[in-house]
This record gives C-alpha cells, structure tokens and sequence, in this order.
C-alpha cells in the first residue's frame, strides 16, 4: 500500500501538470524486495512518465549508494543497466490534443536515458524527499531538456512491510540447479512457485484467466488488479522494478518477472513452468515443474566469536541478498558472474575488436557496447561498477575480490564465436589464474580488470575493497602480476590495499614463507587445495568418492599454510565449498589457529554455530570479537 504525500510537503519539488519532458521515469529509496536501505533504485525512460511507471516499456535502471551521494570525490552509482526503452509518449504542441505515442530511434534504445550527472542530481533530489518524509519514497519525475531540470510528479512513502536486519531469512532454492532457462527479467519478491500459465492479451479475455494460476501478458497497470488477487504469480514483456505491476505484486505477495521481452510470444496457455525469483534483481522461468526447497535460517542463536566470520559470495546479486546476515563482510568475492551475465563477451573481442571478420558477432558487440565511447569503455565501467556494488553491501566491512578465475572452457560461453580461447583438454589445470594474466594473449584484458578495480576502489571510493590472487604456480608470477596491479594504479598498500594469495597448489604450501614475503595475507580455497593434494576431480564420477576436505594429507597442508603465515606475521582464512564440511574438520582448524572462516551464505548460520562450539574446546574463555581478523 502506498499513500500520498500533501504537495506542500515537498517545497520547491512538486510541479505543475502537463511539464514537457525528454526523459522520465519513477525511483525507490529502498531496495524494496530485501530491505537493503542504502541503495537509490532509479527507473528511467524516454517521454513522459506514464510509460515507465506504467510498466509499458522496459527502462534503464540505475542504482545509487545512498551514503556516497553527497561525499566529495566518491561516486556512487553502482549499477547501470540498460533497457530497450522502445516507445516513448510525447506532449502534442497543442495542451487540448491527446499526448501520442512513437517508436524511440534506435540510437536512443541503446544509449542510457540519463547521464551520471544527471542521476547523481535526481538521486540528491530522492534523498531530500526522503529526509523530510523520514520515509523510504516512491518517486515518480520528469526531466526537461530544454531547461535541464527535474521536477517530481509524485511522491508517496512506502507502506508495503519491507524486510528488516532483525527478521528471520527465508532461503528458497531450486535442487538440483538447473541449467537451461526460457525467459529472464526483474525479479519481484523473493518466492519459487511452480504453476501452469494463463497467457492473457488484455483485459477484454480476462474471463479466460484460471484462478491459481500464473498470468502472463504484454503488461500490467492497476486496472489489472481484480486479476492479479486470483493469480499466483505475474509474467509480462514490459516493466521495471518500480512500476505499478511491482508495487501491486509486492502488496499481494506473489512472485513476478518483468520486462522479460518475449514471455507472451514464447509461452502458451497451460504450459507447465517454474518462476524462480529467489535472487535479488534477476527471475528466471524454467520449463516444468521443478523441486525447490524453502528453509528459514534465524540469527538469534549466533554468538560472538574470537575467529572472524565472513561470508563467501560469487555475485553482486549474492551481496544483496545477504546483507541480513550479521557478519564482517565478504571475505571471498568472485567476479566471474559479472563478466558472464552483466558483461557476456569475452575482453579480447573487446580488444581485438577490428580483427573480428564475423558480422554478427560485430553487431553484437556493437549492441551491447553502445552506451560507451569505447568498446574496453564498457568492459571496465561494467564490472567497476559490479565490484563496487558487493563492496558497497560489505561496507563498513572489508570485501576482498578474487581476481577472475575463468578457465578456458567457462571463457567460451561468452560472445566471442571460440576464437580467443585455446581447446584444453584439462582446464583446470591449463591457462588460469596468474599464468592467464601473463600470457602474450590475454595480458592485456587482464589489464582491464585492474584498471576496473581502481576505478571500483580508487575512483568511485570503495576503500574497503582487497584482492586475492589465485591459483599462482611460482614467485616469478606472484611478482609480476604485483608489478601489473601497480602498473594500473592498485600498489599494495596505497590506501590501506591489501593483497592476499589463495593457496590451492602445493607449491602454495612448500614455499608458504617465501610466498608470504610479498602477500598482506593468505586465503585457502579448501576445495580447490583438496583437489590439488590428493590429484582428484570432484567432478569425476570414478575417482570423486576419495574427494575428501579432511583427508589426512590436506588437513596436514592446512597445518603447515596456517603456522608458516603466523610465522610470518599473516593471518589466515579458510573459504570453499565449506556447506559440508564436519565438525571435526573445523575442530582441527580452530586448533590449529586459523583465524578466519568465510562461509558459504547459505551455511553461515550452521557454520558458525559448529565454529562457537570448536572454540569452546580449546579457550576456556572467549574474547568479545571485533571482527577484524
């Protein structure tokens, strides 16, 4: 539920009827589907601001982090998605005739609607709204080009309950993953439903719908409501995260996926599927009905800990959310995901751009790049601002970023035909990690990463960010990777950067000290140390039964990493598909003085309740922690 505020409420905001406009859309001051209060959520379109708010179009969604709005030298936007933006709705000259319709031009479609400058000063305007109402806000605005001005339409507080730090989470995940989608868009809710369709053209059939069942249409306005109360969840081509089909779903609970493009062309009428928004920002729907299981992790019972307990995360969308959960940030932050699905081509197509002679692949690129002045323009901006997104949730706590570990098999699902990649016949142990970022053929996308994590954390001011390097065979490559992130700005050390190896070869473990010599810290990646001791492939079905995180011979490596760091002045953590390790395994690990665990999200709870009771065996007291192992 929504309630308006008084125009006299907002001075100098509220405008006249009818103000002409280029560019509009609607804004929330809140991440409304996990509570997050930190972030500005900004939906932007072409036009007036009927089509954003609306949901008759699919709009550019920018995301601010509130508390670096009015910071001097900080820059807050963290996200910047593009959307298709295919109509507009213009003003007539004359104020008595119809406002009309176009196709937006085709360069519009694929540029932002909105410039950074201009986001930042809608964004300030958002969160003075917000401080006089006291309220999280739902904003409806214009801009006019002619003047350069916004004006804000309407403004209403958010009476939707929203989550809060102190309720329990509810996880819901589909078992076994799957791998094939048919259709992805805006998440609404955090639910996974399994329902057969009602594909609806418009209201004029509405006799048609099935109570119970899953609507699916071109787009949705609250003239849909007496339809959506039956429904049990929501699927349209059209619509941002803050439209009228969002704000409806939120009130009535059910799950929605919006702005999907294809969803009334692609599905019919009794088809079975499942509508999967468990993740923040992102719905899938799969074909059929798939199993799914929905637990509730409760915080209550934690206690503190003198052994730091972060969480380990593989996507900006994982950060979110996350964010209840009471721990000191992310210890392991991968970065894969965001080049796979917010970026989606491989950086030496980026580079390489003019040697490509497939024409498709060109207009691809082209596409996808075309907001940017530069095609390495968008590689860079796109996963800074995916990074500063994780360290903006991690904040006031550290978030240390892997550097990517893509082998070359994951590389080829990114658009670049296979050209850039060799055919390994055992990746894992091929091209990766250091020995990647130092080939003659890839040094130079390499050089994009560190140039979009200074961005991240130089330039737009997240501080709190470290990196670890992986998988690194010898000193030789441990010093001139070092040398590369200095070359692009990231000198370990310069404001308060560190920079961790991630143990998981052997020679991580006989030359541990030396190895220490040139490293802030050492992360074990345990499940990628397992496979490297004992020389198997969890993924092997013949030989994955003698896979095992507390073999004798691995727990002895983590004896000689975690007591060679100490010697050297270093502490240590422990991340890596912990969701099923023992509790003798984290008994021996306590005794052996480890000084960090990043868990899995999902295990935090379980894991931390193992780690309280390993503490108890070996310090007859426990220390208040402030989390800063």
């Amino acid at each position: 539920m929504t309630t308006n505020l008084k125009p006299e409420t907002i001075e100098d905001i509220v405008p006249a009827k009818r103000t002409p406009s280029n560019t509009s859309g609607t804004l929330i001051t809140i991440d409304p589907d996990t509570g997050f209060p930190d972030f500005i959520i900004i939906n932007a379109a072409y036009g007036t601001g009927h089509t954003v708010a609306e949901g008759a179009v699919n709009p550019d969604e920018y995301r601010l982090y509130k508390p670096f709005i009015d910071q001097q030298g900080k820059d807050p936007i963290v996200g910047k998605q593009p959307g298709s933006k295919q109509r507009r709705e213009l003003y007539p000259d004359d104020p008595e005739s119809p406002i009309c319709g176009e196709v937006t031009d085709y360069l519009d479609q694929h540029h932002y609607a909105l410039t950074n400058q201009q986001i930042m000063r809608l964004a300030t305007l958002a969160m003075a709204a917000e401080e006089h109402a006291r309220e999280p806000m739902e904003i409806e605005w214009t801009h006019d080009a002619t003047k350069d001005n916004f004006t804000i339409t309407s403004a209403e507080k958010i009476l939707t309950p929203l989550p809060d730090r102190l309720d329990p989470i509810i996880l819901s995940e589909i078992h076994p993953s799957p791998v094939h989608s048919l259709l992805c868009g805006s998440a609404i809710g955090s639910q996974i439903i399994q329902g057969e369709i009602s594909l609806i053209s418009d209201l004029s059939n509405q006799d048609s719908f099935r109570p119970g069942s899953i609507l699916v249409t071109r787009q949705v306005d609250d003239s849909w409501l007496p339809l959506l109360e039956k429904a049990s969840g929501l699927i349209t081509d059209l619509g941002g995260r803050v439209c009228q089909a969002a704000t409806l779903c939120r009130e009535l609970e059910i799950p929605a996926i919006l702005g999907t493009t294809h969803a009334t062309h692609q599905l019919k009428s009794f088809q079975k599927v499942t509508l999967d928004c468990s993740a923040p920002e992102r719905g899938v729907v799969y074909r059929d009905h798939l199993p799914s299981l929905r637990s509730v992790i409760n915080t209550d019972d934690l206690f503190q800990s003198r052994i730091c307990r972060s969480i380990s995360i593989s996507s900006p969308a994982q950060a979110l959310q996350w964010w209840q959960l009471p721990n000191a940030g992310f210890g392991m932050a991968q970065i894969e995901s965001i080049i796979a699905d917010d970026i989606g081509v491989h950086p030496m197509a980026l580079l390489r751009y003019d040697e490509i002679k497939d024409d498709g692949l060109r207009r691809e690129i082209d596409q996808l790049t075309a907001p940017y002045q530069t095609h390495t323009d968008f590689y860079i901006d796109r996963l800074a601002r995916g990074i500063a997104s994780m360290a903006a949730v991690a904040l006031p706590h550290p978030i240390v970023v892997r550097l990517n570990d893509f082998t070359s098999d994951r590389y080829n699902h990114l658009i670049d035909r296979g050209i850039f990649e060799p055919l390994e016949h055992n990746p894992k142990l091929g091209r990766r990690g250091a020995d990647r970022y130092l080939s003659e053929d890839y040094c130079k996308a390499f050089e994009l990463e560190c140039r979009a994590l200074n961005q991240a954390r130089h330039e737009m001011g997240f501080t709190n960010i470290a990196i670890a390097l992986p998988f690194c065979r010898s000193q030789r490559e441990a010093r001139e990777v070092l040398q590369t992130l200095e070359n692009n700005g990231l000198t370990r050390g310069r404001k308060g950067l560190e920079i961790h190896l991630i143990a998981e070869v052997p020679a991580n473990i006989l030359l541990c000290h030396e190895f220490m010599q040139l490293f802030d810290r050492i992360d074990i990646d345990l499940d990628s140390l397992t496979q490297m001791v004992l020389s198997i492939d969890p993924e092997d079905s013949a030989t994955s039964k003698a896979f095992d995180h507390a073999d004798p011979a691995v727990m002895e490596a983590l004896r000689i990493l975690i007591e060679e760091a100490h010697r050297s002045g270093s502490k240590v953590t422990v991340f890596g598909l912990l969701e099923d390790h023992r509790p003798t395994l984290i008994d021996y690990l306590v005794g052996v003085g480890i000084d960090a665990f990043a868990f899995e999200a999902g295990n935090f709870v379980r894991g931390s309740l193992q780690l309280t009771a390993a503490e108890r065996l070996y310090h007859e007291t426990i220390p208040h922690n402030p989390n800063t192992a």
